[in-house]
């Protein structure tokens, strides 16, 4: 709870339950705020959040590194609710921090291993297509496409375009 008129800063217990912080730690003031935002971060996240503050916005949300108690940069979702008075100046902000770490390394993860994956095909020229049965979409990977002759991505494949690529010995098999 960020009361813009003093600059005075309260955190609840969540300050300590994921970033390691005692009470005694968290300053009082959004100065302690600014000072654990890594450096690399900290130039385009307090000009996002004084855009919004000076403009007519409701909210505000950035990803950024923030400093753990325990010296590690955790990667957090950081979103506020603006509070305006009449003449619609911020007066506070109600804001929330989540740690997204793990998510993060877990989509960077995913990303590896399906780089991973179309290198192994593209070395065994081995293509893989997925049919979604509820919304009638297929999806081929770049190998497909090359396989068939085509540039990755150049069109989009339907169910009918990939029943004319089995050869009609198979079709009845493969549907």
């Amino acid at each position: 709870d960020w009361d813009l008129k003093t600059d005075t800063l309260w955190w609840n217990e969540g300050v300590r339950t994921l970033f390691g912080y005692t009470p005694e730690q968290v300053g009082p003031d959004i100065t302690w705020w600014h000072d654990h935002i890594h450096p690399d971060d900290y130039a385009r996240v307090t000009a996002t959040i004084q855009r919004t503050i000076d403009g007519e916005a409701a909210t505000w949300a950035e990803e950024y590194r923030f400093r753990c108690a325990n010296g590690i940069d955790a990667l957090v979702l950081d979103r506020g609710f603006i509070i305006r008075d009449a003449t619609g100046a911020a007066t506070r902000m109600l804001g929330s921090m989540q740690d997204i770490s793990e998510r993060k390394a877990a989509e960077a993860a995913l990303r590896a291993s399906e780089a991973n994956l179309a290198a192994a095909q593209a070395i065994a020229h081995l293509g893989s297509w997925e049919y979604d049965l509820r919304s009638g979409e297929l999806h081929w990977s770049d190998e497909c496409f090359r396989i068939g002759g085509y540039a990755p991505q150049s069109f989009v494949p339907t169910p009918e375009l990939l029943n004319a690529a089995i050869h009609s010995d198979d079709r009845e098999r493969v549907r």
